[in-house]
C-alpha cells in the first residue's frame, strides 16, 4: 500500500481517540440520514465494493452525538458525492479510493447549516528511514480510517 494510506491511517488513528468526547459536546439530533444515491450513478462502481457505506457512516455518526427522541430536536443529514481514486470513480479491484466527499445538512430551531465535506488521503514526499519496520494497513483499515475522518468531519461542523 502507499504511504498516503500509512499517512491517513496515522491521522485517522489520531481523530479516533478523541471520538467518545464529542457526544457531550453536540447537541442532541433526532434524525440521521444517509444517502448514497449519487454513490450508485453510471460508471461507478463504489457500492458494489462498500454497499454497507451508508449505515456504516450513520452508526459512527450516532455514536458521536446524543440521540433525541424529541421530533422537533435537530436533524443530520448526510449525502455522500464522491469516493475516487485519483478523480475515477470506478475502483480498481484492490478497492482502494484516496478521496470521500459528501454535504452535511443540519437544521434545528434557528440553526441551519449544509457544508460540503471533502477527505482525501496524500502521499508524504520521501519514503520511510532505513531500519524502520512499515506495517501496511488492510484495505477494511483504511476504509474505516477514511469513513471515520469523514464522520469526525461531519460532526466537529455541527453547531454547538
Amino acid at each position: 500500500m502507499s504511504s498516503a494510506k500509512r499517512l491517513l491511517l496515522a491521522t485517522a488513528a489520531s481523530v479516533i481517540g478523541f471520538a467518545g468526547i464529542a457526544v457531550a459536546d453536540t447537541p442532541a439530533v433526532s434524525k440521521i440520514e444517509v444517502d448514497t444515491t449519487f454513490l450508485s450513478a453510471e460508471g461507478s462502481n463504489v457500492m458494489s465494493y462498500y454497499p454497507d457505506l451508508a449505515s456504516d457512516v450513520e452508526q459512527r455518526i450516532r455514536a458521536r452525538v446524543a440521540p433525541s427522541d424529541d421530533p422537533t430536536a435537530p436533524t443530520l443529514r448526510v449525502a455522500l458525492r464522491e469516493i475516487s481514486l485519483d478523480g475515477s470513480t470506478l475502483l480498481p479491484d484492490s478497492k482502494e479510493f484516496n478521496k470521500l466527499e459528501g454535504v452535511m445538512s443540519y437544521s434545528g430551531g434557528d440553526e441551519e447549516v449544509t457544508m460540503p465535506i471533502s477527505v482525501s488521503a496524500e502521499g508524504a514526499p520521501g519514503t520511510s528511514a532505513d531500519g524502520m519496520i512499515v506495517i501496511e494497513p488492510s484495505t477494511s483499515d483504511y476504509y474505516n480510517a477514511m469513513v471515520d475522518v469523514f464522520v469526525g468531519a461531519v460532526v466537529d461542523a455541527i453547531p454547538e
